[in-house]
């Protein structure tokens, strides 16, 4: 070592780096504040195209939540819909990956923890008219979480 290095020092044990670890309970803020928050501003940018689309049909001001609430479901079946739920998907992905990055320890329990407000979600959110699908997408979305997790979890080990 040259006296114009700056001096290092060796922060690993036994071939193992060590790695800051953050705080767990502000990495789940974080994934549901990410998660839940762009799937919010998604789901109002899709509201906001509907209700722009029946303004341009002609559907008063006054008729206009009513009309939204009507024409939902079909929006839910449309490209748009599948878009929308893409987008809520990579949402969740997202967040998990940001949390678990913010962690930088115990992935794993971040993602359980995010799956399970998710859940939680689903269950408050869910009409029996929804059936299958609703649960299907759940169950999507809880593994999207957990690959979001591992993603971080590999990527710290360097693509092993």
């Amino acid at each position: 070592m040259s006296i114009y290095e700056t001096p290092t020092a060796q922060v690993e044990q036994n071939g193992q780096k060590f790695a800051r670890k953050g705080n767990k309970t502000l990495a789940v803020l974080i994934g549901f504040a990410v998660d839940f928050g762009l799937t919010i501003v998604g789901s109002t940018v899709a509201t906001y195209l509907v209700a722009a689309m029946l303004l341009k049909q002609g559907v008063g001001a006054d008729q206009l939540e009513q009309q939204i609430a009507l024409y939902w479901p079909t929006v839910m079946g449309s490209p748009l819909g599948y878009g929308l739920m893409v987008f809520g998907t990579f949402t969740s992905f997202l967040g998990a990956y940001l949390a678990a990055r913010f962690a930088n320890d115990r992935e794993y329990v971040i993602a359980t923890v995010l799956a399970l407000i998710s859940i939680g979600f689903s269950l408050g959110m869910a009409s029996p008219s929804e059936g299958a699908m609703h649960w299907a997408l759940s169950g999507v979305g809880v593994a999207v979480i957990y690959l979001g997790a591992y993603t971080h979890v590999r990527a710290k080990r360097g693509g092993e």
